[in-house]
């Protein structure tokens, strides 16, 4: 199987992974693994930086502590733990919101482990049928 471990960053689980921009380059970027986020969440600084026109994804509405607040899903492809998939990311109307990993097409492809004790997340590729 398949499987990339991350160690964690200042104790948290801060990863890197990789969006295809609308120039076909991969573009780097480091992201909280975040189990209670349902969706990967950059910024609007980010779209911009890959090349997308924000408001021309699907508007959404990010719910979280603080708020709510606007957000545009965009298809792309990432690259995480090195596997290449198809995702859509939502991208904030703001350029403060932090950077998330969530489950929407990883946690569904991937056994996602945390382990505080050693200070690393764990993505092992599921093997669908």
């Amino acid at each position: 199987m398949n499987s990339a471990s991350y160690p964690y960053l200042n104790s948290n689980p801060l990863i890197e992974f990789f969006v295809r921009d609308v120039k076909n380059h991969w573009v780097r970027f480091l992201a909280y693994v975040d189990s209670g986020a349902a969706l990967t969440i950059l910024t609007k600084d980010d779209s911009s930086r890959l090349g997308f026109d924000l408001t021309d994804g699907e508007r959404i509405n990010l719910h979280g502590v603080s708020g709510s607040l606007a957000a545009y899903l965009h298809k792309t492809e990432v690259r995480i733990a090195n596997t290449e998939l198809k995702l859509k990311i939502a991208f904030s109307s703001s350029s403060k919101t932090p950077r998330l990993v969530g489950r929407k097409g990883l946690f569904d492809n991937f056994v996602v482990c945390f382990n505080d004790l050693q200070k690393e997340v764990t993505f092992t590729k599921i093997k669908l049928p």
